[in-house]
């Protein structure tokens, strides 16, 4: 009897509120519909205490993958199914493709978001040219002359000097 009331309560559960939202991130799908009835033990307080009958169409929660097998349970029971018994496999693929086209997505943003960043550099160098396209570098218009200051000196009297290489003052 005990059985039977625990199988009426599982047949209430919201499965699809529960299992229905898979993440993205997931490696495997959360949850799988069963494709043929299966019996679980019902275990209580950590023992077994009967058997319940999980009919075909329920939606399960996949624990663990194998090549021909997966695990799934219920609450506190599991059992081993194979995988040709539920729509994992199915959802498995949906999976994938939904982490390909993601991935996609991705990719073709980070492509428009690289274009636009080399094309606001390319028009920042290009306004750069052009706002200094007139400098002309001291050093480029022959050999460093002593004579020439960058900085013009005057002393007391007038006379414009310039600092030499010893600290000392060269007037011309």
């Amino acid at each position: 009897m005990k059985a039977v009331t625990f199988s009426i309560a599982l047949l209430f559960l919201p499965w699809n509120q529960t299992f229905a939202a898979v993440p993205a991130s997931a490696s495997q799908p959360e949850a799988a519909t069963l494709k043929k009835g299966v019996k679980l033990p019902v275990i209580l307080n950590g023992q077994q205490n009967g058997w319940v009958d999980v009919p075909k169409g329920a939606q399960v929660k996949v624990l663990h993958a194998r090549k021909q097998q997966i695990m799934i349970g219920i609450g506190d029971s599991q059992a081993w199914v194979k995988r040709s018994d539920t729509d994992f496999d199915q959802r498995l693929t949906l999976l994938k493709d939904a982490r390909k086209e993601a991935q996609v997505t991705i990719q073709h943003d980070q492509a428009a978001q690289n274009a636009a960043f080399q094309k606001e550099k390319a028009k920042v160098s290009a306004d750069f040219k052009k706002q200094h396209a007139n400098y002309a570098n001291p050093l480029d218009k022959g050999a460093y002359d002593q004579t020439r200051s960058v900085v013009d000196y005057y002393d007391s009297q007038g006379r414009r000097y310039h600092i030499g290489s010893y600290g000392q003052r060269i007037y011309q």
